[in-house]
């Protein structure tokens, strides 16, 4: 007795085509482990940003209200100069302190800034790294996949 013949349908459903399978889940898997990493690294850059953009409002507050003081000193100084024996000279000590005052905030503030903006490069930095890391990652898991998928299969079997 002969062994019934195979349908067309049992010819393609060969090992192969359970390859191909292992094949698409393993591609899917990659594209959804991509794209959970590249989300989580926008993320983690939005945060970034956000804290970034704290700070230098801060600062820029911080910097505005001490100017409004300085200058609010210097109107003291330049109205109680009037009363003095030499208001030209007080007017002018009142002004070079201002000026001096200013310039230190500028100063202070424009580092404060590139603090800010430098702790903001380093997380972008990292987690520029941290992306290329999983993305090297999950390409070797999908080679691994792919490689498991072959070495699963009985060249025998394949009509």
């Amino acid at each position: 007795m002969n062994p019934p013949s195979k349908t067309e349908a049992e010819k393609t459903s060969s090992p192969l085509q359970g390859l191909a399978g292992q094949y698409g889940e393993a591609y899917n898997h990659l594209v959804q482990a991509s794209h959970e990493s590249c989300a989580n690294g926008r993320k983690q850059l939005e945060e970034a940003y956000r804290e970034l953009a704290k700070a230098v409002s801060g600062v820029q507050q911080d910097v505005n209200k001490r100017y409004a003081e300085a200058y609010q000193q210097y109107s003291k100084a330049v109205q109680s100069a009037a009363t003095k024996e030499q208001p030209q000279q007080e007017a002018e000590q009142a002004y070079r302190n201002f000026a001096d005052t200013a310039r230190g905030l500028q100063e202070d503030g424009l580092r404060r800034t590139n603090e800010a903006n430098s702790a903001f490069l380093g997380k972008a930095q990292e987690s520029t790294t941290a992306s290329q890391q999983q993305a090297k990652e999950h390409y070797q898991n999908y080679l691994r996949a792919i490689q498991q998928a072959w070495a699963s299969l009985d060249v025998n079997s394949v009509a």
